[in-house]
This record gives C-alpha cells, structure tokens and sequence, in this order.
C-alpha cells in the first residue's frame, strides 16, 4: 500500500541520517580517548581502531536511533494532521502500525547480529590491536621530549630525550588501580633515573631497566588526606628493572562479552564458579533481550510522538528521551542485579524488554481506540 511504504520510507531515512549522526560522533569520542589513554599511537592505529570502536558503539545508537526516528516520524505524521485525514478517508489508524512493526524487525534482526557476532569478535579485536600497537611504541619510544607518556591505565612515563634506544632521564609515575588498596588513580611508586631502557621480551611482560636512579613509595590510602607523605625512599646505582602494570591491556583471555553467541551458549553451561556462571548467563540472555529492545522502542515511541502531535524535531528529541533513558536504566540495573546473583538472569535480562512492551500495546490500543 502507498501509504505503508510512505511511512516506511520516512522511518528509514530518518533513522539512517540519525544513526550515521550518533555513530561518527560516538566513534569519534572513543578513538579521541583511546588516543589520549595510550599516547605515541600512529594514524595507521586510528584507522585500524576506527571499524572495531563503530561496531562497538552500532547497539547502543541502534537504541537511540529508533526512538528519534519513531517519535519524529509519527510525531510530524500527527502535527500534519495526516492521522486525521486517513481515519476520514475509511482506512483504519492500525494500518500505519504496520510499517513501525516490519521497521521494528528489521531492526532487531540487525541488532541481533550486531550483538552476538559483530561486537563480541570487535571487542576482542580492540583489545589486541591496542596491546599489538603498544608493543610497538614500547620498542620503539617517541623521539624528543615526553612530559607524559601513558601506557595502560597505571602507567606515566616522561623522558628528556632518546639516544640509540635509551632514555635520557626517564621519571615512572605508577598510579592504584586497586581499589581495595586505596582511591584509583593515586600515585604508589615514583621512579626517576639518569637513563633507562624499555625491554620488551617475546613471552613477559615489558619492563624499564633504569640506572642510576631513586624512587619514592606512596600510601594510597593516606595519600589523599596527606598529600606530601612518603611511605619509604630510596635510591640505586645498578640497574632496576621496574616491571610495566599492563594486566588489564596483556590479558588476553576470551571473558563472556567477547564471545559469540554460539561459543557463549556452550561456555555458559561450563564454567563451576558462580561469579562466572551469572556473568556468562546474564550475556547470554541480555543479547536476545538487547536485540528485542529496538523493535520494542520503535512500537512504544511511535504512539508517544502521535500523542505529542509536534512537528519541531525538538519536540520529538525530548518525547524519545523518557522511553530510551528508562530502557537504559532499567536494562542497566537489572543486568547488574543478575550478574551479583540478585536476580535470576532471565527475569532480569526480559523484564525491562517486557514492561516497555506491555506500556506499548497498551499506548498502541488507545491510538486505534481514538
């Protein structure tokens, strides 16, 4: 019917030009802190990264795609007073229901791939491009001088200058990452030396060999409340190998998140620790309900944007909001819950799906109803 592929048309050009939108922006967001957190990376590392960080991010401005195309598009249908013109013509207001649903599937069969196969292998992938890439500055540190050189997230080298591969007063900051420790992100160790050199063995960790040097040792936990405390010092003439904090970059175990679906379904029954068994049950469950959730939004924000009857887009941006943040927050905190144990998986993973679409069908009843 005309009026259907109308409806249709309009629901998949807005969403593309919205999707596009949030997409590059998000994409843009992540390489720039990626780029930041692991500093000396080159332009071949940016679009290297730029394909797995898109997929990444392609679920969540799914979600917020869907609710602006649903709510701009039956919005405008409604300030035009379209809706109207069709219950006068004879045909009935479910019709214009139909598009929204086949738009809605569409959607969730692409999210159902993005989740189970596209984002787990990306994730996995980012990961080893990232520990791939940092090996590389680590043989080969940036010439000239580096007030700050970040490698891994507990990490900050600075240097003068290099010299036929050795640093020229190098200074290692290591910063808590633990936080049974201490606050994350204070320093632990301080190390500064005459010159140093960056070993990067085939089957170890990399580490920094310094000479000549001293360093100063820091209470996390006191540190903050006395910033100038120094738990002990001091200082060496040989050679100090001080070992890089790179476990959360080197580990390379495949964890629930990255596996696809069809690995994660058999991983799930395996594992004897109840920690893991939550965790792999909650993925496991919370991509079939991530991969509902556009189809979901889609059907709850079109009668939304009939009942706003706006035709700005900003009145269309803010009717999606409510619907999208509340999916947000209730899939977020029921996923968290079932992780811990709290809640069983399933209950917590198609709870949040199931109450959106319950509010749907019953917003859906009463645009027919009118």
């Amino acid at each position: 019917m005309i009026l259907q592929r109308y409806i249709l048309r309009e629901l998949g050009v807005t969403f593309a030009l919205s999707f596009v939108a949030i997409v590059s922006v998000c994409t843009v967001g992540i390489i720039f802190q990626t780029f930041r957190s692991y500093e000396g990376m080159s332009f071949g590392f940016i679009l290297r990264l730029a394909p797995m960080a898109l997929t990444q991010m392609s679920p969540w401005a799914m979600i917020v795609s869907a609710c602006l195309t649903a709510t701009l598009v039956y919005g405008r249908l409604s300030a035009d007073n379209e809706i109207d013109a069709i219950r006068t013509s004879g045909i009935h207001v479910s019709r214009i229901v139909v598009p929204a649903v086949l738009f809605g599937l569409v959607l969730s069969c692409a999210a159902f791939f993005i989740h189970g196969e596209a984002a787990p292998r990306a994730r996995f992938a980012r990961r080893a491009l990232i520990k791939e890439t940092l090996l590389l500055v680590l043989r080969h540190p940036p010439e000239g001088r580096q007030n700050e050189l970040k490698i891994g997230g507990a990490n900050r080298l600075s240097y003068a200058d290099t010299a036929e591969g050795r640093l020229i007063r190098p200074a290692l900051l290591v910063l808590n990452t633990d936080a049974k420790k201490g606050p994350r992100g204070v320093p632990v160790f301080m190390y500064f030396s005459r010159e140093g050199r960056i070993d990067v063995p085939e089957d170890g960790p990399p580490s920094l060999t310094l000479v000549d040097g001293a360093f100063l040792q820091f209470d996390p936990k006191r540190l903050v409340a006395d910033p100038g405390r120094i738990r002990s010092e001091g200082s060496f003439q040989r050679d100090e190998v001080v070992p890089f904090e790179l476990e959360d970059i080197f580990k390379q175990r495949r964890g629930a998140a990255d596996m696809p679906t069809h690995e994660l379904g058999q991983y799930r029954l395996q594992p004897t620790d109840p920690n893991r068994v939550n965790e792999a049950n909650t993925e496991y469950h919370g991509r079939f309900a991530r991969s509902l959730a556009p189809l979901v939004l889609v059907l709850l924000c079109a009668p939304i944007g009939i009942f706003v009857k706006k035709g700005s887009r900003l009145a269309g941006m803010g009717a999606a909001l409510p619907p999208m943040l509340a999916y947000i927050v209730l899939m977020v905190a029921g996923e968290g819950a079932a992780s811990k144990g709290q809640i069983d998986p399933p209950i917590a993973t198609y709870g949040s799906v199931g109450l959106l679409a319950l509010v749907a069908l019953v917003l859906l009843w009463r645009v027919v109803r009118r």
